[in-house]
């Protein structure tokens, strides 16, 4: 009996070598800006909603895409309908100053009650399907341990009522994102906190018997930035506008938004805005109190940013519409969660990606392609 030491070694140094690639930091991610859609005929009740992308593909300095299953679905159609969408990402690449990790958590389920109160704010005994939690990662383990600071950013989300629910419900509320990311200097751990809430109400003509509680689906792809020389600086603003009823009305302009400031650190080169999470709140006084949906959006545009002052703005859009045939009066409350990046050297890549087109009848999912070119 013998043993080759040799090839025992090679294996080894070969096993160590497959070990750091595989843990090695990405030098680009896509990340999300937002996503918004419409209805071409009529208002639907809600099913699933939401953009799941898959790894970012490509090399920071030749072109740069990711692949993604959207999901949109109400209630059954009582004839096709045509639904148009637009949903934004950005990339950038500056290997001397931030590398990456995409991850994804969930899917995670969970169960809520339904609402059959006029009032979106539950009470302890009827909470909706929510889930507040951290995840924890082993810096040295996804490859980016020693960097000097850290964000984490959304790269897309899904919310559904689960299989075993029933098929579709109208909407009181609906929240995701990325809250509260902790870090120690000289620590190998980083944590984010996860938020969703999804608040339903029965549809009309569906009895209350048997629809007290459901289940709700969440998924969030995630990217984590390790920095060199940069900074995070997080901003939040709260709005809120009002629909009145009527028959197909006109005053539902296709976006709300606030012009955000973000206060950065002066003399930063370059810097890139993170839609964080958003929040949509629904008041109602009615009998069945939730609504269906006819648009709805939240996405970040026209960013401007000034590498002097470290100063940036930014359109924070958060949009829903009820708009139909007979529309009901419709306030909306929204609260949308922006941070800005900054870094001090420029960025070797830093481009929007696209995905929009037009998809009929159920989408189970659709398939999308977002193309950031240099």
């Amino acid at each position: 009996f013998s043993v080759n030491f040799l090839a025992m070694k090679n294996a080894l140094v070969g096993l160590l070598c497959f070990w750091i690639w595989a843990y090695e930091a990405r030098q680009t991610s896509t990340f999300m800006q937002g996503i918004n859609y419409t209805w071409t005929q009529t208002p639907h009740r809600f099913n699933r909603l939401g953009f799941v992308p898959g790894y970012t593909k490509g090399s920071w300095n030749t072109s740069i895409s990711s692949e993604a299953n959207f999901y949109v679905q109400g209630g059954s159609f009582y004839k096709p309908d045509t639904l148009t969408y637009d949903i934004r990402m950005r990339a950038i690449a500056s290997p001397s100053q931030v590398g990456f990790y995409e991850g994804t958590y969930g899917p995670k389920k969970a169960t809520g009650h339904y609402n059959f109160k006029h009032s979106p704010h539950h009470g302890t005994e009827d909470p909706p399907a929510a889930i507040h939690t951290f995840v924890t990662l082993n810096l040295t383990e996804i490859g980016l341990n020693g960097y000097e600071t850290y964000h984490v950013a959304p790269r897309g989300f899904y919310i559904s009522l689960y299989k075993h629910s029933p098929t579709s419900a109208t909407v009181l509320g609906l929240t995701a994102g990325i809250g509260e990311i902790y870090y120690e200097k000289g620590s190998d751990k980083l944590a984010f906190e996860i938020n969703f809430n999804f608040s339903p109400a029965p549809e009309p003509t569906r009895p209350k018997e048997g629809l007290n509680t459901y289940e709700a689906e969440f998924i969030m792809p995630y990217s984590v930035f390790g920095i060199n020389n940069g900074t995070v600086h997080t901003g939040w603003h709260n709005y809120g506008y009002k629909y009145k009823a009527g028959i197909y009305p006109k005053d539902r302009p296709p976006r709300k938004y606030a012009k955000m400031a973000l206060f950065g650190t002066p003399l930063m080169a370059a810097a890139v805005p993170t839609l964080q999470s958003w929040k949509f709140t629904l008041p109602s006084t009615f009998t069945y109190p939730g609504f269906d949906i006819y648009a709805w959006g939240a996405y970040l545009d026209d960013f401007q940013y000034n590498g002097r002052t470290g100063r940036a703005t930014v359109d924070a859009i958060g949009w829903l519409s009820n708009e139909g045939a007979a529309a009901r009066k419709l306030n909306v409350n929204v609260n949308m969660t922006v941070s800005l990046v900054q870094f001090k050297n420029p960025l070797e890549h830093n481009s929007l990606c696209y995905a929009a087109g037009a998809v009929q009848g159920k989408i189970e999912p659709h398939k999308v392609k977002a193309v950031c070119k240099l």
